[in-house]
């Protein structure tokens, strides 16, 4: 691994999942809910918020249940236009009539996001929200994907690893966010 910088701590991190958690609890307080993470960067995060739910609904008034998805999204290759995506790995549960969170590890350009989100209100589900762990405003291309929740947001941190993202398919156990030197 090369020379990096800690941008976000262990600790830093965890504080702002519990944050997003209770939001999440007070907003689908009482009904069930399906978290739908897009693999392979938000898979910790999905993970951490996903406990938190679950531990915080054990001792409060919290959501019923809480189901995890998982869907895997690649882009076309060179024979395709340039946008369009293939679903690798789909959700396995139907989608209708249900409470559901997109959950992704970085929202910059918001291609990707808008896509999977049109993907997944095809399916009909009683709500759809998204959920972020970092969001990069600066390298936004669209502003017509809501993002409801949003651990952090940071600008001009160039390329980020660790906590689930990946530099080269390495580090994604990294306890915190780190950026390259």
């Amino acid at each position: 691994m090369r020379t990096h910088k800690v941008l976000l701590s262990e600790g830093q991190i965890r504080r702002q999942v519990h944050k997003i958690a209770k939001r999440i609890c007070v907003d689908f307080r009482g009904k069930d809910l399906v978290l739908v993470g897009v693999l392979k960067g938000a898979f910790v995060f999905l993970t951490d918020l996903a406990r938190e739910i679950e531990r915080l609904s054990l001792y409060d008034e919290g959501v019923q249940s809480c189901r995890i998805e998982f869907m895997s999204i690649s882009s076309y290759g060179e024979s395709r236009k340039p946008g369009d995506m293939r679903i690798e790995l789909d959700v396995r549960c139907s989608l209708n009539d249900c409470n559901v969170i997109l959950i992704e590890d970085v929202a910059d350009s918001l291609e990707t996001l808008h896509r999977v989100r049109q993907i997944l209100l095809e399916r009909h589900p009683r709500e759809l929200r998204i959920c972020v762990l970092l969001q990069k405003p600066d390298c936004h291309k669209r502003t017509d994907v809501p993002l409801h929740y949003v651990c952090f947001s940071i600008e001009n941190a160039g390329f980020v690893f660790g906590y689930g993202m990946d530099e080269q398919e390495k580090s994604r156990g990294l306890p915190y966010i780190a950026a390259a030197q």
